[in-house]
Parts: structure tokens; C-alpha cells; sequence
């Protein structure tokens, strides 16, 4: 993963493209899975298989070609302020406000108003996520197709592609 003109670049290999402009990348897993003991839990996903993203293809790249996908670098750490840290503030606040609310000093109202809290601020979490996705500034995107991958990928003599690739 390197970081180029405020982009994060990592390397895939397309899997399909949709008339639409935009194709499914597999990416491995790397980065923070790497040193995590529950990178087999995410997603139900193993640690050995690839993430798979939808990303804007104005490369026109086929499926089997080895692409580098640019994420805006800004976007990372949206996601992850909105992922961890919201729903944390909405479960302390949500706790607060139980116990002041209720004017009881017992733990009951805290929990209520905590799990009342956490839950709120995970809805808050979902409906931003939806809302960035539909935002073009927060969509990962080709930025380069390797050529000479590619090559190997094609039948050149039938001239034939599926379209789609197993990975």
C-alpha cells in the first residue's frame, strides 16, 4: 500500500466489469489484517481470501487484469472515526445522559441509556456510510492497468474473454 497525490494505491486483479463504468477488484488482505488475531472473523471472510471492492473503472480494464485501485486518503479516516469512535461517544454519552435523566445513582438507567446510546450512534454510522458511498469523492477508483499482466491473462490467439474471472 503506498500513498501517492493524497491516494492510497494498492494492487488487485479485476474480477468483472459492469456496463455502468465500474468493476468488482479483488484485493488481498493486507495492512491492518496482517497483526490482527481476528482477521478470520471479519466478514465471515478468511484470512487467505481477497476483499473484494466495487470501484469506478475509467481505465475501461477487462476482468483479469491487474489494476492498481486509488482511494482518496481522506477516506480512510472518515471511515474509521465513523466505525469506532461514533458509536463509543454514543454509548459514554448515552450512559451520562441515562444517569442524569433518571436522577438515579444505580446502574440500571446507565446501561439502558448506554445500550440506548450505542445502538442510536450505530444507526447514525450506517446512514453515513450509505450516504458516502453514493458520494463520488469517497469511491476508490483504477488509476493504472498493467499492461504486460494483462497479456498473460488473455486467450490471444481465440481473442475471447468471459468477462469475468474466478478468483
Amino acid at each position: 500500500m503506498t500513498t501517492t497525490d493524497e491516494r492510497i494505491i494498492r494492487q488487485g486483479i479485476v474480477r468483472q466489469t459492469y456496463s455502468n463504468g465500474t468493476a468488482d477488484v479483488a484485493l488481498p488482505r493486507r495492512g491492518a489484517c496482517e497483526n490482527c488475531s481476528e482477521k478470520g472473523l471479519c466478514f465471515g471472510v478468511g484470512e487467505d481470501e481477497p476483499q473484494f471492492v466495487r470501484v469506478t473503472n475509467p481505465m475501461g480494464a477487462i476482468p483479469g487484469a491487474r489494476v492498481a485501485v486509488g482511494y482518496p486518503s481522506g477516506s480512510f479516516l472518515r471511515a474509521s472515526l465513523t466505525v469506532y469512535l461514533l458509536p463509543l461517544i454514543g454509548l459514554l454519552a448515552g450512559a451520562v445522559i441515562g444517569t442524569l435523566a433518571m436522577g438515579d445513582t444505580s446502574q440500571v438507567p446507565a446501561i439502558a441509556g448506554a445500550g440506548l446510546g450505542f445502538v442510536s450512534a450505530l444507526g447514525m454510522s450506517v446512514a453515513m456510510d450509505r450516504r458516502a458511498r453514493r458520494n463520488p469523492r469517497y469511491i476508490p477508483e483504477i488509476v493504472e492497468v498493467n499492461i504486460a499482466a494483462l497479456a498473460c491473462t488473455l486467450d490471444l490467439e481465440s481473442g475471447q474473454s468471459d468477462h469475468s474471472v474466478k478468483i
